[in-house]
């Protein structure tokens, strides 16, 4: 698994080829996130991509009680997301 300072790996929810989301704990926001990171692998940089237009676009919407994305992380060649609710 992954690690990502300030957060700590809690529970896998979904897991494909390119993908993983799982909850994690933010001791910066003391709650739990969603976290949505891509696999290295060929489609990587698709991955990558499709994840910078999703923060790109959500982040700035105003939303209550909906999963907004709050983080964008790069680790190496790959992306992580992290969102909250």
């Amino acid at each position: 698994m992954i690690t990502t300072p300030g957060y700590r790996y809690l529970q896998l929810v979904y897991e494909d080829e390119n993908i993983r989301i799982c909850y994690a704990y933010s001791e910066h926001l003391d709650r739990v996130v969603l976290w949505k990171m891509v696999k290295e692998g060929p489609l990587a940089m698709v991955e990558n991509a499709k994840l910078i237009h999703e923060y790109e676009t959500l982040q700035p919407l105003p939303m209550d009680r909906v999963l907004k994305p709050h983080t964008l992380l790069r680790q190496g060649f790959r992306r992580g997301l992290f969102a909250s609710g």
